[in-house]
């Protein structure tokens, strides 16, 4: 039967695991501690001549004793032992085998001048400190580990260093690939949202030969896959009839387009010559019964929203 460091027995029978070697870790006994114990342990990095004391604190309950390949001992439950979880006291990962003075190093406006006392914490702990310049000239101590980790930057959360300019992410370029009818030319300008998130904008040479701004993000899920004037085409609705209208011809326009149709009703048997204005864009140019010409879009024909030039309207 285990006995604990005082001599007595341990009671309960457990698994006598003495002179085991769990990597860095040997077993050397067993102990049920009845109360909360405080332990120290030194820490020295390979390349630091400084030590680190850190108080470890563990709970009543069962634990093996185990002795450190650095010296240190250590109280380890069995299950953190077979299971791999535990192989040391701790010092394989506050051990480094680079140079801890960070001395002439800098951490993004931060430029490291020299090591100062150390931060010690309300529970004694010890943390490395250093002196350093930001790049506005003014000096502040920060911790090690604020530094590498990149939490510290610049001397203050007003500082103007720490302003930072948006970086797009970067993407793979999709210049020369191919999605559908559209062939990506180049990178442009970046599609911003109000909310002020980018995303980025290829030009992209349809198979008809018109160039259009794609999304890339459109492309990558196949949202776009051609121009919107390939797409009416698939869609032609050209030579049909919507109630007095003939679709005659399908046209893009880069400016106000005035259109002049002679209306006819009761009070003006012989008609009246009325000027409508269409804007740029897609449009239907369509032939009413009554001779007129209408430019359409394709959505109101197929709602049937406009199912002639007007005179409909104009009759009663």
């Amino acid at each position: 039967m285990l006995r604990n460091l005082n001599g007595k027995s341990c009671g309960r029978k457990h698994e006598d695991l003495t002179g085991r070697r769990f990597g860095k870790l040997v077993v050397t006994g067993y102990v049920r501690l009845e109360k909360p114990m405080i332990i120290k342990h030194k820490f020295k990095a390979k390349d630091c001549k400084s030590e680190i004391e850190v108080n470890r604190l563990y709970m009543n309950g069962s634990y093996y004793i185990c002795q450190c390949d650095c010296g240190n001992v250590s109280y380890v439950k069995k299950s953190s032992l077979v299971g791999g979880k535990t192989t040391s006291c701790g010092c394989k990962k506050r051990n480094c085998s680079k140079p801890c003075d960070l001395t002439g190093q800098t951490f993004g406006n931060l430029t490291v001048i020299k090591r100062v006392d150390d931060y010690i914490s309300p529970k004694g702990n010890h943390a490395k400190r250093y002196l350093c310049q930001c790049a506005c000239g003014n000096h502040i101590e920060v911790q090690a580990g604020n530094l590498k980790s990149g939490n510290t930057v610049a001397c203050s959360h007003s500082c103007p260093c720490k302003k930072k300019k948006y970086k797009p992410r970067d993407r793979n370029d999709l210049s020369g690939r191919v999605f559908g009818s559209l062939t990506v030319e180049k990178r442009v300008d970046d599609y911003v949202t109000p909310k002020g998130v980018h995303s980025s904008k290829y030009l992209c040479t349809c198979e008809c030969g018109k160039q259009i701004e794609v999304i890339s993000s459109h492309l990558a899920s196949g949202h776009t896959k051609s121009c919107p004037r390939c797409i009416l085409k698939k869609k032609d609705i050209v030579g049909q009839r919507f109630g007095k209208l003939v679709v005659k011809e399908y046209v893009e326009t880069n400016k106000t387009t005035h259109v002049e149709k002679i209306l006819k009703n009761k009070a003006v048997p012989n008609g009246m010559a009325v000027t409508y204005s269409y804007d740029a864009g897609n449009w239907y140019i369509c032939q009413c019964d009554c001779g007129n010409i209408t430019y359409v879009k394709r959505g109101q024909l197929i709602n049937g929203q406009t199912k002639s030039c007007g005179c409909l309207k104009n009759k009663g």
